[in-house]
């Protein structure tokens, strides 16, 4: 474990062990090649995991631009337990400080592996591609982490594929970085900015992403790829540019992302969270992908799994009756529920609410108002259901279910609309009567589950997360 140096372009190349430049090839100075001891390969002195190596930024003429043709793969002389870091200077150690680039002029890749750590510092680390043609890979992560790295792809002539692919079976760790995704050509190839393989973890944070202008472009971009991604969290997601809207699945196979986070996204365009547009609907292979604090709206947020998905945007003009966000301003909201793949087997969770119950010990009447698209006619009891438990008077937990045989009641609750877009929808109601008093100042807990699916893309339905409580 010692401190290292590397000054690209240098002259000789020294033994690593110090900033200044070697007067002879193998003395004490500076290394000269970033690419050499990137891949491991050390002609004088030693790389050992758990090294810290310190890079120049700026030869003294100039930023440091490295091109590359072909692959370019990080060593894996480090260790989880001792990683090797790399920190890119700012003039700390050197005079002068700016930008070292490494440019991929070719197909290949660029891999960063091995549990190497790289630490730019206000983006002082660049990874470029400049090859236009069809690019399936650019950059390969497999147990890395990067820090303060811009990322750029060129404007393509042709179809392309992803920006980023994410190695099987390992951890990939992001932070403040910024990747800018040039022009993509073809209606019909896409630009995801994540393409993993199952049994990845990636955590990423303070993530700014930037899409060029589109050419030929007319559906959405996706950012999750292909139903191989796992456990993503993400924090801090902005995204800026030319786009006609980002999307959370891929819009080609409809498969999407597993296991992903998305806290705080900042985007000035359309979000596709939770379905294909097919011409013939087809269900998304979206597991587990949850979306809060959208644009600034803290209470915003997208839910999905197998069997469906349920959000609030709160500029969706969603039809609402008697919920109020807890914002300060007693915003009325409501649960928009698209069920692709809701089933007997696997049911949708449309709502979970808990409610506090600070009336006298009483029998109550618990009503749960639900708007119904028009075609799902017919709706019973055992199709839409509550579940609820609550503390009884005398401190017994106690369960009710509304899943019974029979027609859902219908409703005359005042929704502020009973239209969506070009839909027409019809208002139902689910009640339960409590058997036993509830229990004064105790928490009354329901959730509201359906087994009908969606047969086209636009039979959503809205749940009003709050529900009446009447004495009887």
């Amino acid at each position: 474990m010692a401190t290292k140096y590397i000054s690209h372009g240098n002259t000789y190349d020294g033994d690593g062990t110090s900033s200044d430049a070697a007067t002879v090839d193998g003395g004490v100075g500076a290394w000269n090649s970033f690419t050499s001891i990137f891949v491991g390969t050390v002609a004088y002195g030693s790389l050992a995991a758990g090294d810290t190596i310190n890079v120049r930024t700026h030869d003294g003429s100039g930023n440091i631009d490295i091109n590359i043709s072909g692959n370019l793969v990080s060593n894996t002389i480090s260790t989880y337990s001792n990683p090797i870091s790399w920190v890119f200077d700012d003039g700390s150690i050197w005079p002068d400080s700016g930008v070292l680039s490494i440019i991929q002029t070719t197909s290949g890749i660029i891999k960063f592996q091995g549990f190497n750590r790289f630490f730019g510092k206000s983006k002082n680390f660049s990874v470029k591609s400049t090859y236009t043609g069809s690019l399936n890979n650019f950059i390969l992560l497999e147990n890395a982490e990067l820090s303060e790295v811009f990322f750029e792809t060129a404007d393509r002539s042709t179809d392309g594929y992803q920006s980023i692919t994410q190695g099987s079976n390992c951890i990939s760790i992001l932070n403040d970085c910024h990747f800018y995704i040039g022009t993509t050509y073809s209606d019909s190839r896409y630009t995801p900015f994540i393409y993993g393989s199952y049994g990845v973890t990636q955590l990423i944070n303070n993530m700014k992403i930037t899409f060029g202008p589109d050419n030929n472009q007319t559906a959405d971009k996706e950012l999750f790829g292909r139903a191989r991604d796992a456990n993503i969290v993400m924090r801090n997601l902005e995204i800026v540019g030319d786009w006609e809207g980002l999307s959370f699945i891929d819009p080609i196979s409809g498969e999407g992302a597993l296991n992903c986070s998305v806290t705080k996204i900042k985007t000035d365009g359309l979000i596709n969270f939770g379905h294909v547009n097919y011409s013939s609907f087809s269900a998304p292979d979206t597991k587990n992908l949850s979306i809060s604090d959208i644009n600034g709206k803290p209470f915003d947020y997208h839910f999905c799994d197998y069997s469906g998905s349920q959000e609030f945007q709160s500029n969706g003009n969603y039809p609402t009756f008697s919920a109020m966000l807890p914002d300060g301003s007693s915003t009325p909201w409501s649960v928009k529920i698209f069920p692709y793949n809701a089933s007997d087997f696997k049911p949708i969770i449309c709502s979970t609410i808990n409610k506090i119950y600070n009336a006298a010990n009483s029998n109550n009447t618990l009503t749960f108002e639900l708007l119904l698209h028009e075609d799902f006619t017919s709706p019973q009891k055992d199709q839409w259901w509550a579940d609820v438990w609550y503390t009884g008077s005398d401190d017994a937990m106690y369960h009710l279910s509304s899943k019974v045989s029979g027609a859902l009641a219908t409703s005359t609750a005042n929704w502020s609309s009973t239209t969506y877009g070009a839909e027409n929808y019809v208002r139902y109601k689910i009640e339960l009567t409590t058997a036993v008093a509830v229990k004064q100042h105790t928490i009354i807990n329901a959730v509201l589950y359906s087994n009908v699916p969606s047969v086209t893309t636009n039979q959503f339905y809205f749940i009003d997360p709050d529900f009446q409580i009447a004495s009887v």
